[in-house]
């Protein structure tokens, strides 16, 4: 693929537009050529750098101020390093009839890089991801005992990572000791603290306890229906099972809930999903192993 910008007295030019408030940092690189030679020779090499933080349209590459030469645009590279946000990159060819021709169009994902390159055309790389929680995610043993606790571990950074369709599933596996009875609460919570301040976005009530010491497994699985600034979660808890057949835990083999978030904004830069549980009235738990999958991230590695 080639692109040659021209001179005429309406020179032609590379325009960059985009459809939100991103931050585009842009750089290009061109020669220009001697189009009366046979072949074009070399005259001189540019570039170009710009900035866009607007929805706007910025121009990138203009014509040589020579009118024999021609500007051959040999790269470009447009970066969105905005923390979250996605914003629709389009690439035009203004040309000297004052006509604009797209030559590409693209959503550009918060940590993207849109470029083109001559001889292969246009292209977009992915941002990396940080490896996933993986195993044990939390470092030591951690108490909960009859207040909200914000599990250590369960923690995971959002915005620019998901999308409708991610999922998520936590794996907590805890021991508790003869005192407590009370109905333990668990919540999924979304927001920019990464503690119990975050906002509960789910609420599983669990069935009551025994007075009994128990040894047990939970899973919390999340789905995002909608990842927008009207974003909607789903989830469902489980006890996976427990030592005792109906004492412990729970008065029954296993348990089970189901819930669906009201509509929030996902999108919120810094935006943190994890799980907290309050055991309820003189419950004495320990958290013992707390371990995250997440599939169907963007970019994922």
């Amino acid at each position: 693929m080639l692109i040659l910008v021209g001179h005429a007295t309406t020179p032609d030019k590379i325009k960059i537009t985009q459809d939100a408030a991103g931050t585009l940092d842009i750089h290009a690189s061109y020669a220009d050529l001697d189009s009366t030679a046979a072949p074009p020779v070399v005259q001189d090499v540019g570039k170009a750098n710009i900035a866009m933080t607007t929805a706007t349209t910025t121009d990138l590459v203009a014509a040589p101020t020579t009118a024999t030469r021609r500007s051959n645009v040999k790269t470009m590279h447009i970066r969105n390093k905005h923390a979250s946000l996605t914003t629709n990159v389009t690439v035009v060819f203004d040309a000297i009839d004052g006509s604009d021709y797209e030559l590409f169009k693209t959503p550009l994902k918060a940590g993207e890089t849109l470029e083109y390159v001559e001889g292969v055309g246009f292209f977009v790389t992915t941002a990396a991801v940080p490896n996933l929680l993986s195993g044990n995610a939390n470092l030591a043993d951690q108490s909960a005992n009859a207040a909200n606790t914000y599990l250590a571990g369960s923690g995971y950074t959002c915005p620019g990572r998901i999308r409708s369709g991610t999922s998520f599933r936590w794996y907590i596996s805890a021991t508790k000791t003869a005192a407590g009875v009370a109905t333990p609460i668990w919540t999924v919570v979304y927001g920019t603290a990464g503690t119990t301040a975050d906002t509960a976005r789910l609420t599983f009530t669990g069935l009551a306890q025994t007075g009994v010491a128990d040894t047990g497994l939970f899973i919390i699985c999340v789905n995002v229906r909608t990842y927008s600034s009207s974003g909607i979660i789903s989830g469902t808890y489980g006890v996976a099972g427990h030592r005792l057949a109906a004492t412990g835990f729970v008065n029954q083999a296993i348990d089970a809930a189901q819930a669906t978030s009201a509509t929030f904004d996902m999108t919120v830069a810094n935006s943190i999903i994890g799980i907290c549980v309050n055991p309820g009235s003189a419950g004495n738990w320990t958290i013992k192993e707390v371990s995250l999958d997440a599939v169907n991230l963007i970019n994922e590695v």
